[in-house]
């Protein structure tokens, strides 16, 4: 085999390793919330300066040169694959990058001072990186087969260039043994020497051209969820846990056009608690927080099918939306909620009954939401007028 440049080959591997921590740090200024990238350039800045190091065997000392340089090496390959294992969220040993550069330097130390070996060198480098890649590799291909969005091909393009370069490393580690090598690291005249550079280099340059889609993609996946998450709270209340004012308008508009379309009757509940104020006033507003906490478990169990809605309308007031229900099913779910809260027999000293009770009115329709909310409405009013603790339904019909 010619005779190659190998000072010229690691120096190679050093620029693309340098050029891709440059663009794990451009792709930083867009994904800062992103500490999967820090991995990475921290990895490449190590495996950058660890290729340098070793670019200057021969004339470093063998404790920089060999033993420093490849521990250096083989941490930053580490913390590449900690790296994907915080983007892919797979567990992973935080001391793992600290565990192989330990077991490199001694036994690098061992086979430069006590066995001198180039070909036990090279194996045990190369067996410790090829098992990492290729568990590395298994990494992507694993996320790959669980992703079916636009971040698959470059999972599948990261997993396959990682095994390939396992497996080349694998099979330099596993020959070193029984070839004739150069004493002089820096003579190539067998091409297990250069493999492992060729391999690296190959290697970044797939990287540099799959991860910064893989990351831009998690992240917008990670944006998108994130707003999720947050439309959902806007649509939430803080203390109960159900619709909240905001998200009940927005419902009652939409189910009052569809019972239109279809034809169909809206019921409309509100509830109102009756003397909360005297029983916040009297117990405390950590004792009304439960309360209201309890009466909302009755109402979240009555509405229970896809179309209905249980949401907070006020301080102590409450609404249910119950789709294609009419007068005499709704009336039946309301007096079923009312005896309910009477049965938890929460105290309430301050009111007539002597424990806590609620007021309903009722309302059904199939058109107009605001005319649907004030005749529910008006019948709690009635409900409230009538010595509460009852239901009112609407005389109205729409």
């Amino acid at each position: 085999m010619p005779v190659m440049d190998m000072r010229t080959l690691v120096l190679i591997a050093v620029v693309v390793s340098l050029v891709f921590a440059l663009s794990m740090q451009i792709v930083r200024q867009v994904s800062r919330d992103c500490a999967s990238i820090d991995f990475w350039a921290r990895g490449s800045l190590a495996v950058a300066l660890g290729n340098f190091l070793i670019a200057w065997r021969g004339i470093a000392p063998d404790w920089l040169s060999l033993l420093f340089a490849n521990a250096l090496l083989i941490w930053g390959l580490a913390h590449l694959y900690r790296g994907s294992c915080h983007l892919l969220e797979r567990p992973v040993n935080r001391f793992l990058d600290l565990w192989l550069a330990t077991i490199i330097l001694l036994g690098f130390a061992g086979l430069t001072y006590l066995h001198p070996s180039m070909a036990g060198r090279i194996a045990l480098i190369s067996l410790l990186a090829g098992i990492l890649f290729l568990q590395h590799g298994h990494l992507y291909l694993r996320a790959a087969d669980h992703d079916a969005g636009i971040a698959r091909l470059p999972l599948r393009f990261c997993a396959v260039t990682l095994l390939l370069t396992g497996w080349t490393l694998l099979v330099r580690g596993l020959l070193a043994p029984f070839m004739s090598l150069s004493p002089d690291f820096m003579v190539a005249d067998h091409w297990l020497q250069p493999s492992a550079f060729i391999a690296i280099i190959v290697f970044y340059m797939a990287l540099n051209a799959a991860l910064p889609i893989l990351v831009m993609s998690r992240y917008q996946n990670s944006l998108s969820e994130a707003n999720r998450k947050l439309a959902a709270l806007s649509n939430t209340d803080g203390l109960t846990g159900i619709a909240n004012r905001r998200h009940f308008d927005c419902a009652l508009q939409n189910e009052c056009q569809r019972a239109t379309r279809g034809k169909q009757p809206l019921a409309l509940l509100l509830i109102d608690i009756d003397h909360f104020k005297q029983y916040n006033d009297r117990y405390g507003h950590q004792a009304g927080d439960r309360a209201l906490q309890a009466v909302v478990r009755l109402l979240t169990a009555m509405a229970r099918r896809p179309g209905d809605l249980a949401a907070r309308y006020g301080g102590e007031e409450f609404a249910v939306i119950l789709p294609n229900v009419g007068p005499g099913h709704a009336r039946h779910l309301a007096e079923h909620l009312r005896a309910a809260v009477e049965k938890l027999v929460i105290p309430h000293l301050a009111s007539p009954l002597g424990h806590l009770s609620i007021s309903l009115g009722l309302a059904i329709g199939d058109g107009d939401p605001e005319q649907l909310l004030a005749r529910a409405d008006q019948a709690l009013y009635q409900a409230k007028a009538q010595g509460r603790n009852r239901v009112c339904e609407s005389s109205e019909v729409a």
